[in-house]
Order: structure tokens, then C-alpha cells, then sequence
């Protein structure tokens, strides 16, 4: 059977919001708050001395308000932003690309409309705010090596300045999710060239 946690008041959590934890407390709520703990794995938990089971509780329950964002204020319907839900998210992003969010919204019908990755693939961009070591070793050679964030794959590209001051980027390969702000970077032989911000 499912234990119930203690009631709170608002005076304890009153009292938890304006008391700084110790080093050691803050290293526990870290953790209670990666594995999203119950209070019936918190009570058997030994806290500082001085801090009862009730009271650490109350400092993890304290740290995921902090977090929490109102869904639907109508309904009274919120949800707490874990550590784990942050990782998942930033992952995400990181894989993904792009931006979190559509050109296709359609708000009459509340709708978002979305497509498949081959929809997303480029073989070109323009960048901006770009800056190059050597421009005789970058433009317009068509083995240079572009990689847009850390983690997406290299691929070649020939890049060419334009009249407008940008730089153009002919990919020889299509690439999934260029989105505008990304930073893009050039390399031959492990050399970074230079780089610029994707418009």
C-alpha cells in the first residue's frame, strides 16, 4: 500500500524557501530530484544531522515548486521540470536541431503541423557574423569540412563570398535541421578555417 507523504504547511515551506541548505542537503535534493523520489524512499533516507525526514521532505518538495510550470491555470493543472526531463530535452536538442517550434501553427484549429526529416534536409545556407583565419585556404575549394554543433556529422561543402557580405554554403551532401542562430565550422585536415552564424 502507498504511504502517504506528510502534510506540509505553508509556514514549513515558508520557513524552507528562506533558509539557504547546507552544502551537504543541497548534494541530497540533487539527487532525490534525478530519480524524482517518493516520500516513502526519502524517509529512510539519512539526512544532516539536525534535519528531519519531514524536513528534507519538505526542502525536495520546496525545490520542485521552484520548478514547476502552470499548464492549465483553469484546471489548477501544473507540472515540475526534473533534472531528468532537462537532460531528455537538452538531448533532444542536441540531435535533432532546429528550433522548438513551427512555421505551421495554425491557431484557429489548434494545430502544429509536422513533417518527416527528409523534409528537413538542406543542401545549402547563408551565414553571417563569420570569421575566417585564411581566405585563401576556405573559399571556394570543395574540400572543406562543415559541422553545424558538436555533435552533427561532418560534411563537405564548398563556400563562396557573397556581394551582400554573407558567406554561402554549398553542401555536397544534404543536412537535416539547419536552423537560423545555429554556428557552423570549417574545417580541412582537423584545422578549424572559421565559422559563422546560420541565417
Amino acid at each position: 500500500m502507498i504511504e502517504f507523504p506528510p502534510q506540509i504547511s505553508q509556514e514549513e515551506y515558508l520557513k524552507v524557501l528562506l533558509t539557504d541548505p547546507l552544502e551537504k542537503l543541497k548534494a541530497i535534493i540533487e539527487k532525490n530530484n534525478d530519480k524524482y523520489s517518493y516520500w516513502s524512499d526519502v524517509k529512510y533516507q539519512k539526512a544532516p544531522e539536525g534535519i528531519s525526514s519531514k524536513e528534507l521532505w519538505c526542502y525536495i518538495k520546496a525545490s520542485r515548486r521552484a520548478k514547476r510550470i502552470i499548464v492549465w491555470k483553469k484546471y489548477g493543472i501544473s507540472i515540475s521540470i526534473t533534472n531528468a526531463m532537462q537532460r531528455m530535452c537538452h538531448e533532444f536538442d542536441m540531435n535533432f536541431g532546429g528550433s522548438w517550434g513551427s512555421n505551421s501553427i495554425i491557431p484557429a484549429e489548434n494545430k502544429v503541423i509536422l513533417s518527416d526529416l527528409k523534409a528537413l534536409e538542406k543542401t545549402e545556407m547563408r551565414l553571417k557574423e563569420w570569421r575566417i583565419t585564411n581566405p585563401a585556404l576556405l573559399l571556394n575549394k570543395d574540400d572543406i569540412i562543415v559541422k553545424i554543433r558538436y555533435r552533427k556529422q561532418a560534411n563537405r561543402c564548398t563556400v563562396t563570398l557573397q556581394p551582400d557580405n554573407t558567406l554561402h554554403v554549398q553542401l555536397h551532401e544534404p543536412l537535416t535541421a539547419i536552423a537560423p542562430g545555429q554556428a557552423a565550422a570549417f574545417y580541412r585536415d582537423d584545422v578549424v578555417l572559421g565559422g559563422g552564424i546560420i541565417i
